[in-house]
Parts: C-alpha cells; structure tokens; sequence
C-alpha cells in the first residue's frame, strides 16, 4: 500500500463527511490544521516504524493491536492537553485514521495483529 493512499484516505474520508454536514448547514467536522493531524495519523505506524519488506511489516510493533490500544489514551491525553475543546472528537478521528492504515495493510497483504505473542 502507498503511503500517499494512507494519508489521504482518512482525508477523503473525513471531507466526505464534511460536504454532507455543509448541506445540512452545520460546521465542518475538524479544523485544516486537525486534518492535516488526521492524514499523519494515516502514515503514523510507517512512520514511527519504517518497513521496506513485508517481513519487516509483520514483525513491526506499530502495525500491532497493542499499538493500536496504546495510541488511544496516549492521543486522549495530548489532545485533552492541546486541543481543549472538542478533543474527543479529533482523538477518536484521528486513532480510527491509524486504525484504517492497519486495516489497508491487513487487505493488502496482512499484518501480525498480536506481534511478538504470536499470530
């Protein structure tokens, strides 16, 4: 999977999202910069974890469910600290953003979801 696909699906997701909420005359659902947070979230675990192969991809701690239920309150956290309002709302965007980077590299060709306990 490109790394372009993953930054931009939660994107396209969310301003999706975000042309339905206009028609409705509400506001959109983040602001540029929180978007911009979203699409980093979408190359976070490539990232944090730089893989070239795929078995550098199943072996690798960021593209695991322990990564993913660590991101979650440590996102909580910065979010609460830094966004103030509405910061659940970016948190969870922006940890079902990591999510759908997993979710495409599972498609793609699979991940070890329970990496190191097993398979």
């Amino acid at each position: 999977m490109y790394i372009g696909t993953h930054a931009c699906l939660p994107v396209v997701v969310i301003a999706s999202i975000d042309i339905i909420r206009l028609n409705f005359k509400r506001n959109l659902l983040l602001t540029h910069g929180q978007l911009a947070l979203v699409a980093l979230a979408g190359v976070l675990p490539d990232f944090l974890w730089p893989h070239f192969t795929m078995e550098q991809r199943l072996n690798s701690w960021t593209h695991t469910l322990w990564f993913l239920l660590l991101l979650l309150p440590t996102i909580l956290l910065i979010s609460k600290w830094r966004i103030r309002t509405d910061y659940l709302k970016f948190a969870v965007i922006f940890w079902v953003a990591a999510m759908l980077h997993l979710l495409l590299d599972a498609l793609s060709g699979g991940i070890n979801f329970f990496y190191p306990v097993g398979n």
